[in-house]
């Protein structure tokens, strides 16, 4: 199964070589130069992943839309990854509190947002209950390897 993925990125060579990257990948994608094409897009065809770059020159336009996804109920279930070249500690906590669900720091590689991707999709196919269910029973199992016999 492709991963069908909304690129935002502002900058016309990296969204480029992002886009050829990711379909190499066999994701299909769709891209925006600017935030609101992004929520117009995201709207209309709910994607499974939505890629926002970040640039710090935009940051109050990038955090507001990851706020809009994240109130809109038909794209709050989408997870957001942002990329940034870096990130300070205000950064991360607006990302955390506007629905971003993970962040890849990055200066443009391609190589890194494919794998990126791919790590949130991962996390985002596995089932909430088997995962509990896995780390109860590692805990059980070194639980009862503790214990006095």
């Amino acid at each position: 199964m492709a991963i069908s993925l909304l690129l935002l990125e502002s900058d016309e060579s990296a969204r480029l070589a992002y886009t050829k990257a990711l379909r190499d990948a066999g994701c299909t994608v769709e891209t925006a130069a600017d935030s609101t094409h992004v929520y117009a897009s995201a709207v209309a065809n709910v994607p499974d992943v939505i890629v926002v770059t970040f640039d710090a020159s935009l940051r109050d336009d990038r955090f507001r839309l990851c706020r809009q996804l994240g109130a809109d109920p038909r794209t709050r279930h989408v997870p957001i990854l942002l990329t940034a070249a870096a990130v300070d500690q205000r950064d991360l906590e607006l990302a955390t509190s506007t629905g971003v669900l993970a962040l890849a720091l990055e200066s443009h590689d391609a190589a890194k947002l494919v794998s990126a991707v791919r790590g949130v999709v991962a996390a985002r196919l596995k089932p909430a209950a088997l995962r509990v269910s896995l780390e109860s029973s590692s805990k059980d199992e070194v639980s009862q390897k503790n214990k006095p016999a």
